[in-house]
């Protein structure tokens, strides 16, 4: 994932730009606060949407339920939820791998669309 716009978050192809680099804060109820490294604005849900087809961006840190992620190991890869959405997880604008395919939420299908690999670097 890398940050266009520059608030929207896009895909993007690998690389060591601090875009794609994002800090993981848990927090008490078991979600993450995901903060992109270059711009120190967590990763959000437009709106605080609960419904498929939200855009995904990074704003100013809210604490809020648009800012919560519960991750979840499917594999090798992972699933995230916004704590706004009980059906809704991160997703990859239709199943594209094209670099600046935009991020959104969806209704959770388990397609590779919504499978994210976590790579430590720190």
């Amino acid at each position: 994932l890398s940050i266009y716009d520059p608030s929207n978050v896009i895909l993007y192809q690998s690389s060591s730009s601090p875009a794609q680099e994002w800090k993981f804060e848990r927090q008490s109820d078991n979600s993450y606060i995901i903060t992109n490294v270059k711009y120190n604005k967590c990763l959000d849900v437009a709106g605080a949407s609960s419904e498929s087809d939200a855009n995904v961006q990074i704003w100013e840190r809210l604490n809020n339920s648009a800012q919560r992620w519960y991750v979840y190991k499917v594999g090798s890869d992972y699933v995230m939820r916004p704590a706004c959405s009980k059906a809704c997880v991160l997703d990859v604008d239709g199943g594209s791998s094209a670099n600046e395919t935009n991020i959104q939420t969806w209704t959770y299908n388990g397609s590779k669309a919504q499978l994210f690999k976590i790579t430590k670097i720190k």
